[in-house]
């Protein structure tokens, strides 16, 4: 019997040969690579073929972030008494548009250079912006929106400031100098991994998704309580339980995502998939799996200078899935307004939801 946790993973891969295929470059090899993941399995070929019949129905989208209107008759209305259930035209029907987003955002990604401070080895992205930087020690940052950060390498350290926004990093192995990004009064320190660091105010979250990673304050370089610390971590299953740390410095494994606050840090572990789902945003779309539409909405607005407010609680407790480009706000909410009893305010700087609708 297939899980619905095959059936995801195989939309967000359709997904993603969908997007190379139209975009391109499109080689020989990456036919021949398609091909054999569709004689894997039926489920394979069932869920791309579906997904790409609703890109080609659709059509390209002409720009980033808008999508054709589409007709009354192909979504069913949904209940307007039940304001928790999910779309009501089901996830795979939401995965199909999703489908056609990922290919726009994908063709549109662009690296804002002409955003780059002029201080040598600092980056800034724009509000939707996304850009690359290699480094010359051999590691990469990719950094996510309205971001910016200095990069420092030196004989016996490399070193990254994180002055605002999100960072992911893939890092070269050098066991001489280790690698170390300085966000807030948080130091997270690696030598080879792969891991992302996200600043808002006070709160610095970390994200790994290979290897291992120390998170320590700042301020406070000594090794301390450690081995208390991966222990806490390692026994705890993989869950959406969050583990109070109260240890100055302490290890995080692949999987692990800890969120640090002026009042402490809690950690959970799970599943690598899990996470690098959270970190979508590298390949420009945002997946949500029975997200809270006030979180996604929270997402959303980090990418766009157009803002969601939700003015009734009850709105922003709906749950939705799907993978959606960063700044697809416009085809975002129309699948709201269709599938959803939500009231629509669409203005040049905000986008109010409220009960109502259908």
């Amino acid at each position: 019997m297939v899980t619905e946790e095959q059936i995801e993973e195989a939309e967000m891969q359709a997904s993603r040969w969908i997007a190379q295929r139209e975009t391109g470059p499109w080689t020989n090899e990456d036919e021949a690579a398609l091909q054999h993941w569709l004689m894997e399995a039926t489920l394979h070929r069932s869920v791309y073929f579906r997904l790409h019949g609703a890109w080609k129905e659709l059509g390209r989208l002409s720009a980033l972030g808008t999508a054709p209107p589409l007709s009354p008759t192909e979504f069913p209305e949904a209940p307007s008494q039940d304001l928790r259930a999910p779309l009501q035209y089901g996830r795979r029907a939401l995965a199909g548009l999703a489908a056609a987003l990922v290919v726009t955002v994908t063709a549109g990604l662009l690296v804002f250079k002409d955003n780059i401070f002029p201080a040598r080895n600092a980056y800034r992205t724009v509000v939707g912006g996304l850009q690359a930087v290699p480094m010359d020690d051999g590691s990469r940052v990719i950094l996510n929106t309205d971001s910016a950060l200095r990069i420092s390498l030196t004989p016996k350290e490399r070193r990254v400031d994180l002055q605002q926004g999100e960072a992911f990093f893939q890092v070269a192995k050098d066991q001489q100098r280790p690698f170390v990004v300085i966000a807030g009064n948080k130091r997270v320190v690696a030598l080879g991994t792969q891991f992302c660091v996200r600043r808002g105010g006070d709160e610095v979250i970390v994200s790994v998704t290979e290897g291992t990673v120390r998170l320590d304050r700042a301020t406070e370089r000594a090794f301390t309580s450690t081995v208390a610390a991966t222990a806490s971590i390692s026994s705890n299953e993989p869950g959406k339980r969050p583990i109070p740390t109260p240890a100055a410095s302490l290890l995080l494994l692949a999987g692990s995502m800890a969120d640090s606050k002026a009042d402490g840090t809690l950690v959970q572990q799970a599943p690598v998939r899990e996470v690098e789902q959270r970190l979508s945003w590298r390949s420009g779309v945002l997946t949500f799996h029975d997200t809270a539409l006030a979180d996604a909405a929270e997402e959303f607005n980090r990418y766009n200078k157009r803002k969601i407010t939700i003015r009734d609680a009850a709105v922003g407790r709906l749950r939705v899935g799907g993978i959606f480009g960063t700044t697809a706000l416009d085809s975002f909410i129309y699948l709201l307004e269709r599938g959803f009893p939500v009231q629509v305010a669409a203005g040049p700087d905000q986008i109010i939801l409220s009960s109502g609708g259908h």
